[in-house]
């Protein structure tokens, strides 16, 4: 069964997800505060089409490439290194529904949340959605140690309070899931 993290925590400036990078990455700044949510493990980022599309990747951009493509954000004209920090993003594909969101195939993973902002901040009341495979099949979810009685899941709220040197605070929080 496939569980997906869905990109719902994401603003509207940014597509979802989101991941610990495996290369340096400079997060795009931005005035409001911001989440990043992505899984940390082999994922696939499906996107709305009507926002991103897929370019060849070469010359400059080969840093963001993943099988000979690069994600460009058309209406931000800008490639979204948020998306790029899942470390283990394998690809790329349209989303069926409209949707951005990362798939994973993995039964036990972690999930990742970071947080950005121009001033310090508590994150509550925040839940993660995860989609079956196949529709009509319920996912049998722990989350955090605890089973899960719907595919809605919250997860514990964290701060974001750590200085970043250029003005802004993060902060980060992972979930256990399986």
């Amino acid at each position: 069964m496939r569980k997906i993290a869905s990109s719902a925590a994401f603003r509207a400036a940014i597509a979802s997800a989101v991941l610990a990078a495996v290369v340096a990455i400079n997060i795009p700044v931005f005035a409001e505060p911001l989440l990043l949510v992505y899984p940390n493990g082999p994922a696939v980022f499906r996107f709305d089409a009507e926002r991103y599309e897929l370019l060849p990747a070469d010359g400059s951009s080969q840093s963001f490439g993943i099988g000979g493509v690069l994600l460009w954000d058309k209406i931000a004209q800008r490639i979204p290194a948020e998306v790029y920090r899942a470390p283990y993003l394998t690809g790329f594909e349209p989303s069926p529904n409209g949707r951005n969101e990362f798939v994973t195939i993995d039964t036990e993973f972690k999930i990742i949340i970071d947080g950005y902002s121009p001033h310090p901040w508590t994150v509550s009341n925040l839940h993660v959605r995860f989609l079956p495979d196949q529709a009509g099949s319920a996912p049998s979810l722990i989350v955090g140690g605890v089973a899960q009685n719907s595919n809605i899941c919250e997860v514990p709220g964290f701060t974001v309070s750590t200085p970043t040197g250029d003005g802004f605070y993060s902060g980060s929080s992972e979930v256990h899931v399986r």
